[in-house]
């Protein structure tokens, strides 16, 4: 009797200890695998980031493997392959591989049998257990900010006296030479020419092609790879203009109109034109300025102006001088031009820009940068 008792009890005591190895397997394996995940997640999320950097110029890859390799995972420094780093598409909380147009990378790390690095288990063996596979996964997409300034995607030509610098509207509505600020910015996928005494108080950005010559210029001149690109316009879907304003739309005298949102298949303005509140104006033709284009309390952002087509802004026949224009315009296929004293206050992207003497262009700083740089935003 006593020896059946004994051996019950080894069994029991075998039973403890396999119960036991398996919980020091947990606690002693499980540590170690959760800290290579850890660690693969780390270097995942940093090389995508690096990956979304480079993408747009061709080095996703390359950039997220050098990446990695700085970086440690199980004690060894991270090799990546190419096929680790993918572009496609991310929309709708989903990343599709080849998907364009691309605007993300995703990066695959892993520990894993496959490729010979799979994790090693000290007491996972006694459970049947040698190794664990261990995977991480990031996506990181990739956006252009718009560039802020004045841009004239084809060329910009100015004459005597241009003077271009940047005021915040918040502060004053009423900047200076002597108190502007350096971040204003002019930009060109081509040349940007002009005559004498003419300052840059900020910096330029060029296109691959572009160029730059005859300016003073406080900043720095960057070229940025691919070209400076139009922004994104609202698709014009006409409507009732408020207060019944035709959409061929003509001004001689001093005018205020209602706040909104106005559709115009042209605009002359031989006055002055402003409004009583915050405005977009969606034109589908010219806009034809000889007087005054003035946004609401004169800050920028209140006026707002889409215009289609490849048509012109601005004093189409040549002859204006003393214009004011104080607005945010997005008017990326029609030719700017103005004559003598202009005052420009805010924002404008064109196809091109032609001036003549004595022009004040002031970006409003509340835009935010002028330059645009590249959003990264890790999403999975």
């Amino acid at each position: 009797m006593r020896n059946n008792r004994r051996g019950v009890a080894i069994v029991y005591v075998i039973v403890a200890l396999t119960a036991f190895a398996g919980f020091v397997s947990l606690a002693v394996d499980l540590g170690r695998v959760q800290l290579v995940k850890t660690q693969l997640q780390r270097v995942a999320d940093s090389a995508a980031r690096y990956s979304a950097q480079g993408a747009e110029a061709g080095n996703a890859v390359a950039w997220a493997k050098a990446n990695a390799q700085e970086q440690t995972v199980n004690g060894a420094a991270y090799s990546m392959s190419n096929s680790d780093a993918v572009i496609g598409r991310w929309a709708n909380s989903t990343f599709t591989a080849g998907a364009t147009p691309t605007n993300a990378v995703k990066v695959t790390t892993g520990c894993t049998t496959a490729r010979g690095t799979a994790v090693p288990l000290m007491f996972g063996v006694m459970i049947g257990r040698s190794t664990c596979d261990v995977n991480a996964t990031a996506v990181a997409i990739f956006a252009n900010n718009p560039n802020g300034g004045f841009i004239g995607l084809s060329n910009i030509t100015v004459k005597n006296n241009t003077f271009i610098g940047s005021y915040n509207s918040s502060m004053t509505h009423n900047p200076t030479h002597a108190g502007a600020g350096a971040k204003g910015a002019v930009g060109s996928n081509g040349a940007i020419t002009s005559g004498n005494n003419d300052t840059i108080q900020g910096n330029a950005l060029l296109g691959p092609g572009g160029s730059i010559s005859g300016f003073a210029i406080s900043g720095t001149t960057m070229t940025q790879v691919g070209g400076i690109q139009a922004p994104a316009m609202p698709a014009y879907s006409a409507g009732t203009n408020p207060g019944s304003i035709p959409q061929s739309y003509t001004v001689s005298s001093n005018t205020t109109l209602t706040h909104g949102s106005y559709w115009f298949t042209s605009l002359t303005v031989n006055g002055t034109l402003t409004f009583d509140g915050p405005t977009i104006l969606y034109v589908d033709g010219p806009v034809d300025l000889t007087g005054d284009l003035l946004a609401y309390n004169s800050v920028p952002s209140n006026l707002t102006i889409y215009q289609y087509g490849t048509t012109t802004f601005g004093s189409t026949a040549g002859s204006a001088n003393n214009t004011n224009i104080i607005a945010d315009v997005i008017a990326p296929n029609s030719a700017f031009t103005e004559k003598n004293n202009l005052y420009y206050y805010g924002r404008g992207f064109f196809k091109s820009i032609d001036t003549k003497n004595n022009a004040d262009f002031y970006y409003d700083e509340a835009f935010g940068a002028a330059i645009g740089g590249k959003t990264i935003t890790t999403v999975k």
